[in-house]
């Protein structure tokens, strides 16, 4: 049985619920918005080296309101963060016009009911023109929970998840600072899109690691992706202590045999990491 991270549900092709309690009517008529304009956006120039991935990496940040009041110092075209992978693409391409069709998918991906297909085609047809020579196959809805919903998608035959937040809300709440104040009120400072953004992009100093590889994220838009995770998957070549980067699990122990987000000892999950002070 396969689960992505906190997301609590087996990876099985299921109605998607449209109620949530972390996804209010405000946000979706935010979102309709948003995505009416998205084509009118112009993309910024400092991709793959933008001073935001690097501020992001240097630390695992416990507020999350300080995440998102970093994010908020630069423009929405610029808190597009991490790289695309380097096979991707060839020295042709129009990585800014990828970013967009990327971008464009989060945010019609967050409202979806069976609509995949649909957006499917208008990002490879978008990549196309990009200059995008590859193969695409996507998206295929895979799960959700209560901060976001996956998507897989394959590019030239690897398989990669695609996590949309429901929506890019800061949780008026502070979060635990041991593991005896984690409750039901403060568990949401430990997921969603700025926490888990920030954790991913931290663990990518300590590669190879145990955790779902982390490739790009887009705070505008309100998703990440990492790769695909599958059921035979190998145990990892090299695993690092979560306690020794600072770093406390919360929804899985790996020093346990309880390990719910993951397979063979590879996780999905970077929801859920407290910060230790």
């Amino acid at each position: 049985m396969q689960i992505i991270g906190n997301l609590g549900l087996n990876l099985q092709n299921k109605p998607i619920e449209k109620k949530n309690k972390f996804f209010n009517t405000k946000n979706i008529s935010d979102v309709f918005v948003r995505s009416s304009r998205i084509n009118k956006i112009s993309f910024g120039k400092n991709f793959e080296s933008n001073a935001l991935t690097s501020r992001l990496k240097e630390r695992p940040i416990a507020e999350p309101g300080e995440i998102k009041k970093m994010v908020n110092e630069y423009p929405e075209e610029d808190q597009f963060v991490g790289s695309f992978p380097k096979e991707w693409f060839d020295t042709g391409t129009d990585k800014q016009a990828a970013i967009e069709a990327f971008k464009d998918a989060g945010w019609l991906l967050r409202l979806t009911v069976d609509g995949e297909d649909r957006i499917s085609a208008e990002t490879e047809e978008k990549l196309r023109k990009a200059g995008f020579k590859g193969d695409f196959k996507g998206f295929k809805y895979l799960d959700q929970g209560d901060f976001a919903r996956a998507f897989k998608f394959e590019i030239n035959d690897k398989e990669y998840v695609m996590k949309v937040f429901k929506n890019k809300r800061c949780p008026d709440v502070d979060p635990p600072r041991n593991i005896k104040e984690l409750n039901e009120e403060n568990k949401p400072a430990l997921h969603g899109l700025y926490p888990e953004v920030n954790r991913a992009l931290y663990w990518t100093n300590y590669e190879p690691h145990q955790y779902a590889k982390f490739h790009f994220a887009d705070f505008d838009s309100g998703f990440m992706v990492v790769d695909f995770i599958p059921e035979n998957a190998a145990e990892p070549r090299r695993t690092v202590d979560p306690l020794s980067v600072g770093l406390l699990p919360t929804d899985d122990d790996p020093h346990t045999e309880t390990k719910t987000n993951g397979v063979n000892g590879n996780f999905y999950e970077y929801g859920g990491q407290m910060v230790i002070r």
